[in-house]
């Protein structure tokens, strides 16, 4: 059975003991929405929903990387029109839309590269989660990497800022921070107000929201200043949707939207694998990362931002073992990386 690499597990297994302690939760909360100061409840409209599963076997395809235990961990699409991943074993992937697969590695040992973004000087930027650095690859393969300045802060989520910066978090929990850093590589960092800091995408405000392991969700202008919207539970992905909202993944098996007025509103999810990656799709939909590890079945559920309602699951076949980060690939489709299986995946769309 293929594992995860050992440089590549700290990140996923940050997530995977909050979601362990969190499984006995019982939630029965009542229908409602909050605002900023109020106790965040389960929305309404949804009621109890079941599950409609798709499988959709035929429409599945699957890229292995060279390398076994490579540990893909994130995945975006490149300015070159090909998609780029990150490898926890110390690689950054790229492969074409046709499935040609190529891999770079970091010098530095132990990097474990876990977030990856395009930015706005044409290279891909990610975080080296045990090298404390960010790096930069040129379309070439060429990379540069810029240490953090907090000693072990384990940099992890990576988005392109509103002032053509990247900003990253600092997952390390007594470390408390976000950072920025300039195409020039020069980095700064703003304490974040909680610790265990995990993803971080741009708002449609102006603000980098963030998630976090404390209960909430947090924004931080361009200048620094962090304010802070309580949820219900820890919360740990993100993704900003074409609704103008911001979505987010909670571990109770919950989702998330917050506005930019910072009013919260949640919705159950049917199933029971543990949520993880949020991202939007063609159509709108989100796409919602329901990982079961090495033990399957996985799946994606997908949920409508504009009406707020469930619309399926998408069961994947059992070759898939560790669906995380899914993106639009340039031709269309859906691509995920498949960190357990050791594999780029496909969802075929047309």
């Amino acid at each position: 059975m293929p594992t995860r690499a050992t440089h590549g597990r700290s990140a996923k297994l940050v997530i995977d003991v909050v979601a362990g302690i969190l499984a006995a939760v019982v939630v029965g909360c009542s229908p409602s929405v909050r605002s900023e100061q109020a106790v965040p409840n389960m929305a309404s409209g949804l009621g109890a929903p079941h599950a409609m599963r798709n499988t959709g076997q035929n429409r599945w395809i699957q890229h292995p990387l060279p390398a076994p235990s490579s540990g893909p961990e994130t995945i975006a699409v490149g300015p070159d029109g090909n998609l780029w991943f990150s490898e926890g074993v110390g690689k950054i992937g790229r492969i074409t839309p046709t499935g040609v697969i190529s891999e770079f590695t970091i010098s530095t040992p132990g990097s474990s590269p876990f977030g990856i973004v395009a930015g706005p000087d044409g290279n891909m930027w990610f975080t080296e989660l045990g090298g404390n650095k960010i790096g930069r690859i040129s379309m070439t393969g060429s990379i540069t990497e810029y240490r953090v300045p907090t000693l072990h802060a384990q940099p992890l989520g990576i988005t392109r800022g509103p002032d053509g910066a990247l900003w990253f978090t600092e997952a390390a929990w007594k470390v408390n921070k976000i950072g920025r850093i300039a195409t020039t590589g020069t980095i700064t960092e703003y304490k974040s107000g909680h610790g265990h800091t995990i993803d971080i995408t741009a708002g449609a405000d102006g603000r980098l929201w963030f998630t976090g392991n404390y209960g909430g969700i947090g924004a931080i202008t361009t200048a620094g200043v962090v304010k802070h919207y309580p949820t219900t539970y820890y919360t740990s992905y993100l993704t900003a949707a074409s609704d103008g909202n911001i979505w987010f993944t909670e571990l109770n098996h919950t989702i998330g939207r917050v506005t930019p007025a910072g009013v919260v509103t949640e919705y159950p999810i049917p199933g029971t694998n543990y949520l993880t990656r949020i991202s939007q799709g063609l159509g709108g939909w989100l796409w919602i990362s329901e990982p079961d590890g090495p033990n399957g079945p996985s799946d994606f559920a997908r949920f409508d931002p504009f009406t707020q309602q469930y619309k399926d699951t998408l069961t994947l076949p059992s070759s898939f073992l560790d669906p995380e980060q899914s993106t639009v690939g340039p031709d269309g489709n859906m691509w995920f990386d498949d960190t357990y299986g050791n594999q780029i995946g496909v969802y075929l769309t047309h």
